[in-house]
């Protein structure tokens, strides 16, 4: 992502939280890296 481009940056911070909130995230990792290992809390979205 380019340096400075809050707008994408926002956009991507926006899914990951959507994607946390509604269970994708768990659910498409419990589909790939959670064979193997638990699933972990997910990380903070940091926004600055």
């Amino acid at each position: 992502m380019p340096l400075g481009d809050d707008a994408f940056r926002s956009f991507i911070n926006d899914v990951l939280e959507e994607a946390f909130a509604d269970g994708t995230w768990a659910r498409l990792y419990e589909e790939t890296a959670g064979q193997v290992l638990e699933v972990p809390e997910p990380p903070a979205v940091d926004r600055y």
